[in-house]
């Protein structure tokens, strides 16, 4: 017998006790597939060529199989829209993370008629931990949503807030087109509150020492002055904008000091009001 989307069709409403989902009918390869509902739980039917790839049981020539990861990947080679893609060559895109891998059917439905290319697939180790799901699981769970809709315009898979190499890899590895990086734990919580007063001392700080020409890390400025650890952690410097204007009380900056062509003079003061000194 021929294999077709009509025949395969057929087959399934003989069963009698399974729902069609129509939109998703498609054959590729001399196989034909289709999203069915059995009771509570959805199974992809498939018939042909290709059947015998997919794990799942018999039923009235048709292969029923469980809506897994391996199955999911047997899919995506037979019909290549269900896997996804770099969203690169769009200029709008949107997150819609499927976190428990049942809205994709809807968030298809939502886009349509948008020039807006879908990111379905979006998960964090997080959620993955709080789901008992592996990044595999939530593509699959989009690659079979996509298929249920006939959705063909394309979607990526973000792994999302990834903090380690590790995460990172295993993101790719699963097929993530994409990954945004989680870098909480390696900024200032302060930094927000920033302004161009007087600020604490930070990492990575440099600034031009007055008589010198070239920049110098703070760090290393203050280990030159013999400030001890105690100090370091309590210097103040005094910014305009990204640059260090003063260390306050140690050296001020070269690119901000008097000259001839001066026309302005700002002079700046901290007072110890408890001790009655000022610098």
């Amino acid at each position: 017998m021929s294999i077709t989307i009509d025949s395969l069709l057929a087959a399934l409403r003989e069963s009698g006790n399974l729902f069609v989902y129509d939109r998703s009918a498609d054959m590729a390869g001399g196989t034909a597939a289709a999203i069915v509902k059995r009771g509570t739980e959805k199974l992809l039917a498939v018939m042909g060529e290709h059947a015998g790839a997919f794990s799942g049981e018999e039923h009235n020539g048709v292969k029923l199989c469980p809506l897994s990861a391996d199955n999911a990947m047997q899919l995506q080679a037979l019909f290549p829209y269900t896997k996804p893609k770099s969203h690169k060559d769009h200029a709008f895109t949107i997150g819609l993370g499927d976190r428990l891998g049942l809205a994709t059917p809807g968030h298809v439905r939502a886009i349509a008629g948008y020039d807006v290319y879908p990111v379905f697939a979006q998960q964090s180790i997080r959620e993955l931990t709080l789901t008992n799901r592996t990044f595999s699981d939530v593509i699959a769970a989009a690659a079979f949503g996509v298929f249920q809709e006939g959705y063909k315009g394309g979607y990526g898979a973000d792994g999302d807030h990834l903090k380690t190499k590790e995460e990172i890899r295993y993101a790719i590895e699963s097929g993530c087109t994409m990954i945004t990086l989680d870098c909480s734990e390696h900024i200032d919580i302060q930094a927000a509150a920033y302004t161009d007063d007087a600020i604490m001392a930070r990492k990575g700080d440099w600034f031009v020492p007055f008589g010198m020409k070239g920049r110098k890390l703070l760090s290393d400025f203050l280990t030159d002055s013999k400030a001890g650890a105690d100090e370091k952690a309590a210097q103040y410097v005094v910014c305009h904008g990204n640059d260090i204007i003063w260390v306050v009380g140690r050296r001020s900056d070269n690119r901000y000091r008097v000259t001839p062509s001066t026309r302005r003079i700002l002079r700046l003061e901290l007072t110890d009001e408890e001790q009655g000194t000022s610098m």
